[in-house]
């Protein structure tokens, strides 16, 4: 869920690649005054019927509501200290800047690391298909087409190069820490092969065996089309029942991986919203109570 609430605040900046922000002039709270399902997250769901469809499903509304709150906390912590910032360096050089320029406040934030990394906002490439990589040292499988799929052509560039896969092709599907690859053999060099699909574990949404067949449901973008994805499903042949089982642990050990790296990530986030969220309250007290004296 925080994955997909900071997909929807981040986006390129246009000028530096790599750079992405947020206008948190379009995240604060009076923003979302006639998004109803947001006003009404609060309300008691109990009282509701099952055939009640008002503005209300599955999803964790309130929770959706919490997570929007603590990103804009964050996002006006981040804003004020590049204000504080500013001033600071104005002090500390010979250039004195202009009242307006000194004063304004830059509701524009640049997401950091972490975000990016929460967001999965911004990864490596993936290696490009046709390009040979090397087995050694890497985690690969033997593999064919499933039982019911004679043939299919994969489109290796933007040009609509194609290449010709069947039952009989010898495929190998080679799982990293963060990608994984079906790719095609060398019939010279054994340790060698070609990628002819991509796709990033982050994206795999689950996985399954059928006696010799593994199934991959993963996210299906444009860069799978003419792949071995299909409708958001690769599906792929081995030797036996057992080595299909030990590619699906494989898969499934680099997804619980970066399942909870991602997890401790979030979980910074939100201690430190949590963080800011005590020093604003203890700054409010100290301030009324300097208020009251005086």
């Amino acid at each position: 869920m925080i994955m997909e609430l900071i997909r929807m605040r981040y986006a390129q900046d246009k000028e530096q690649e790599g750079i992405f922000t947020c206008n948190v002039d379009l995240y604060k709270p009076s923003s979302s005054l006639d998004n109803s399902s947001i006003l009404l997250c609060s309300l008691d769901q109990s009282s509701r019927s099952s055939n009640d469809l008002q503005l209300h499903d599955n999803i964790d509304c309130e929770m959706r509501s919490d997570l929007r709150a603590c990103m804009f906390l964050r996002s006006i912590a981040s804003c004020s200290r590049e204000f504080h910032r500013r001033f600071v360096l104005s002090s500390k050089t010979e250039r004195t800047p202009m009242l307006d320029e000194l004063l304004s406040f830059n509701t524009m934030e640049v997401a950091d690391e972490l975000i990016i990394a929460v967001g999965q906002l911004q990864t490596a490439r993936l290696q490009e298909l046709e390009a040979e990589i090397d087995l050694r040292a890497r985690k690969h499988f033997s593999c064919s087409l499933p039982k019911r799929q004679r043939k299919i052509e994969i489109v290796l560039d933007a040009e609509g190069s194609r290449f010709l896969v069947t039952d009989r092709s010898d495929l190998v599907l080679v799982i990293d820490p963060t990608e994984l690859y079906v790719a095609r053999r060398n019939a010279t060099k054994q340790n060698r092969c070609k990628v002819l699909t991509a796709v990033r574990i982050q994206s795999v949404i689950a996985c399954a065996t059928e006696y010799d067949a593994l199934h991959i449901v993963c996210e299906c973008g444009d860069e799978h089309k003419g792949s071995f994805v299909i409708s958001g499903r690769l599906s792929l042949r081995f030797p036996t029942a057992a080595v299909a089982l030990s590619a699906k642990e494989t898969l499934d050990k680099h997804l619980a991986a970066l399942h909870r790296l991602s997890s401790l990530d979030a979980s910074h986030i939100i201690d430190q919203c949590l963080e800011l969220s005590d020093f604003h309250c203890s700054a409010q007290a100290e301030t009324d109570d300097f208020c009251e004296m005086n």
